[in-house]
């Protein structure tokens, strides 16, 4: 009898370390799946910037940078008049890209002011 509780016991203990093997199994994939998804999340947070509309400064200083020679006043009224959306209804994501754009698409004249007596602006 003595060696059947021996072997029984045996079998327990070998059982008992298979269960615990394979909890800390459990545990180390866990903590991995916890770890991937905190990773995602800060990636996630990090690749959102929200957009930030540039000041009348920050424009004439990148107009002068690219040499656009647009007026950057008429830049910032035209894009807060229109909410900094585009055309078709989507919000600009990077208004230098606008300057470039307006500079590429004849917007680049001044102003011109008529002499006439109405001192309209043409």
């Amino acid at each position: 009898m003595n060696d059947k509780v021996e072997d029984l016991l045996d079998v327990i203990e070998a059982r008992l370390t298979a269960i615990a093997v394979y909890s800390e199994r459990q545990a180390i994939a866990m903590e991995a799946l916890l770890e991937l998804t905190k990773s995602k999340k800060e990636k996630t947070r990090t690749q959102t910037t929200r957009f930030k509309p540039p000041t009348a400064l920050e424009v004439g200083e990148y107009v002068k940078e690219v040499k656009a020679g647009i007026d950057p006043n008429g830049f910032i009224d035209y894009y807060t008049a229109r909410g900094w959306k585009l055309k078709g209804g989507d919000p600009v994501k990077d208004w230098k890209a606008c300057v470039r754009t307006w500079s590429r698409n004849g917007f680049s004249k001044q102003p011109v002011q008529d002499n006439d007596r109405t001192g309209a602006v043409l």
